[in-house]
């Protein structure tokens, strides 16, 4: 009797108990070849297929089962995969366990599981249950100091997430403190809104050093925070180098270098804004400034300089010559009032 095609080319199939041994058999040997750290990333490389990380990290487990990274990665691989309550359990096994250095880590893995049940809750009474959790998990993290550098933006978002200000600004810290220009425009923002002006004051400054494309933006904002607490040193030292990049500035230098007793200084600064305005007002008015702080700083000598400097330019205009002539009457310098005068009836300027 022959046999049937289908017959020769059988090929018996083992059992799933003969298929489970296999496997535990090759996972043990991998096992005992590989370092476990090894054995971690491989599985966890599988992103796109975390049902299979799960099974071979829950086998690992049974041949190591206080290995703490395959305990981490397993943790991973059942959020990923959708096994909360698993992950749960396994959380509450590190928690015991878990060595102060690791902290960071279930710290992250607990707060992403907070993430999960908020979004599956439809109860808005649970809902602030599990947010409050969430808030007091950031504010102790914050505290404690016991997350990485690498994860300071996460828990940054996270903190923002839920209105913790002050959380997030201490997250950022150790990044705006290696210069991060990022980090320091957000230091910025949010040490403004909580008020705290020792730390905006520092991440303004660096922001001063470090954006030369914006530094305007960041220098004005020096300026207001120390007119505003009433460092007038810091405040002066700071227009001026505003003054340099716009010259809107310049009024205000020289009102404030006036203010500051810089009399010499503020009345060069009216000099310039005269030089450089076109409107013969003001010209005049800024002339008429930069004579007058000079006399107000008892710089009679400098005044009267200025004044001759200018007095020729002057000779048609009977009203600026007549204020010309009372602040020198005013100096006490009649010689340059009485020289003026014949010089004006000279030119035919006075009849």
């Amino acid at each position: 009797m022959s046999r049937s095609p289908v017959t020769d080319y059988r090929v018996d199939i083992a059992s799933n108990k003969e298929i489970i041994f296999i496997f535990i058999v090759f996972a043990t040997v991998l096992y005992f070849i590989y370092p476990s750290d090894i054995l971690k990333e491989q599985a966890m490389k599988e992103k796109s297929n975390y049902a299979l990380s799960t099974i071979y990290l829950e086998n690992m487990l049974q041949l190591d089962p206080h290995n703490e990274e395959l305990l981490f990665a397993a943790v991973a691989a059942d959020l990923g995969s959708g096994k909360v309550d698993l992950a749960k359990n396994l959380i509450g096994v590190l928690t015991e366990s878990l060595k102060p250095k690791d902290r960071y880590k279930l710290s992250l893995l607990q707060y992403k599981i907070y993430m999960i049940d908020l979004q599956a809750v439809g109860d808005q009474n649970q809902s602030n249950k599990i947010k409050k959790q969430m808030e007091k998990l950031i504010n102790k993290v914050s505290q404690s100091g016991e997350f990485q550098e690498k994860n300071s933006f996460l828990w940054y978002r996270y903190a923002l997430a839920l209105a913790q200000k002050e959380a997030a600004l201490s997250f950022i810290k150790p990044i705006y403190e290696n210069g991060d220009k990022y980090a320091l425009e957000q230091c910025v923002y949010l040490a403004n809104d909580l008020n705290k002006t020792q730390e905006k004051i520092y991440c303004t400054e660096q922001l001063v050093k470090a954006d030369h494309n914006q530094s305007k933006k960041w220098l004005e904002s020096a300026y207001i925070i120390y007119t505003e607490s009433k460092n007038t040193k810091l405040a002066y030292a700071t227009l001026k180098k505003l003054a340099q990049k716009d010259p809107k500035y310049l009024d205000e230098l020289a009102r404030v270098e006036l203010r500051e007793k810089d009399y010499e200084e503020s009345s060069k600064t009216f000099i310039f804004l005269y030089e450089h305005s076109l409107d013969k007002d003001k010209k005049d008015y800024y002339l008429l400034k930069a004579i007058q702080v000079l006399i107000d700083g008892n710089k009679i000598d400098n005044a009267v300089a200025l004044m001759k400097q200018y007095e020729d330019i002057y000779l048609k205009d009977d009203e600026m010559m007549n204020i010309f002539i009372k602040r020198y009457l005013g100096m006490e310098r009649l010689r340059d009032a009485q020289d003026l005068s014949l010089k004006l009836m000279k030119d035919g300027s006075f009849e």
